[in-house]
């Protein structure tokens, strides 16, 4: 209230959410922006896989590769779909926050039976998933808190991350 009636805001204080991105940013390593980009161009066709939030970042970002390349691009959430969809041309892009919510084992040996490279893109470390794909791209050093729901997690690195791939592909449109 203070703030719409024009007054000086005493006492705010940043969230760890804050103070959890800062370090993600300062810890920022381009190589894995340089290693996804990399392997993105080594395929024809680039299907991007999550379950509830993580699917709308993969919507988003289905947008954005279709806008910026010239991949065919999907996001989807259902591992049937998947199978159907995925060849030896194909990337596998897995979204996830932890890595906790549900097993990508399924997901993962259907698209092997089908030749198509499998990553993950976790944000929170999770041993679990090593054998669930082919390479692992964790983005954050310090998990979200521990009573937040996998549901409720940010997933700002996402976008931060994959909005750096994108950049990569904009100076090569004509």
């Amino acid at each position: 209230m203070e703030y719409l009636s024009g007054k000086e805001v005493i006492g705010y204080a940043s969230t760890n959410e804050i103070q959890r991105i800062r370090s993600f940013l300062d810890t920022f390593d381009p190589q894995l922006v340089d290693d996804l980009y990399a392997m993105i161009l080594d395929h024809k066709k680039l299907v991007l896989f999550g379950y509830g939030p993580s699917l709308l970042c993969a919507e988003y970002f289905a947008y954005r590769f279709r806008n910026c390349t010239d991949i065919t691009t999907m996001a989807v959430s259902d591992p049937i779909a998947v199978k159907n969809m995925v060849d030896e041309t194909t990337l596998l892009v897995i979204l996830t926050e932890t890595g906790r919510f549900h097993s990508f084992q399924d997901v993962y040996t259907a698209a092997k039976n089908k030749g198509c490279d499998v990553i993950i893109i976790s944000e929170e470390f999770n041993t679990e998933l090593v054998t669930q794909c082919d390479k692992i791209f964790y983005l954050a050093q310090h998990a979200q808190p521990e009573y937040l729901q996998a549901y409720e997690k940010s997933r700002t690195t996402f976008f931060i991350f994959l909005e750096e791939v994108i950049q990569r592909f904009l100076p090569h449109q004509s």
